[in-house]
């Protein structure tokens, strides 16, 4: 898929978030605030995923320059990761990452290329994250009926959610620019798990 085409994904995964917002404002929480939870979390697992595929471009373009490879590390940025069959042969089946897991992977995969700390995993954002993807989960995934119902917490939390990611992917593009600002020598090609 084209970059374009998964930033007008993004862009309508943003505008469900703001539309879902706007109705449990009206006084809709339960359809609007279980619409905004989802629609947080989905914008998320979105963008994660395009995180994802750039990072590995990153990765794959400087070990292209360095001539060094790490294999798991770009087998983990991968969709698919390769499988052998009982004839021997070589299949792709689909990754199975959980969405936290695979949020703090790329974090920190952006920490270490860049070498810059970020402060993603303090404060409220990252535990408050964990907890919208449960309540998402639940509501997702019912299993009685008081796993479809809807707090004025678990709304709070998408929304500090929504900010607390946001806010931590302009300091990664921040960090990018600034390091992709500067001239390169041998040394600032170095990438640490590469080593």
């Amino acid at each position: 898929m084209k970059k374009s085409t998964m930033n007008n994904h993004i862009n309508t995964l943003y505008l469900d978030c703001i539309k879902a917002e706007e109705i449990f404002k009206e006084g809709d929480i339960g359809f609007g605030g279980r619409t905004y939870v989802r629609s947080v979390a989905a914008l998320i697992e979105a963008d994660i995923h395009i995180q994802r595929i750039e990072l590995a471009e990153i990765i794959a373009a400087r070990s292209n320059l360095t001539g060094r490879w790490n294999f798991h590390l770009m087998s983990l940025l991968m969709d698919s990761a390769p499988r052998i069959n009982e004839r021997g042969k070589i299949t792709l089946r689909r990754q199975e990452h959980t969405i936290i897991d695979l949020c703090k992977f790329v974090f920190k995969s952006f920490v270490e290329l860049y070498g810059e700390p970020l402060n993603v995993f303090e404060g409220t954002g990252w535990d408050d994250f964990r907890k919208l993807i449960k309540v998402r989960n639940r509501i997702t995934h019912p299993k009685v009926d008081e796993d479809t119902s809807i707090s004025s917490n678990d709304i709070n939390t998408a929304k500090s959610v929504l900010t607390w990611y946001l806010d931590s992917f302009k300091e990664v593009n921040r960090i990018r620019k600034e390091f992709n600002s500067f001239p390169r020598g041998e040394n600032e090609l170095t990438i640490p798990w590469l080593d």
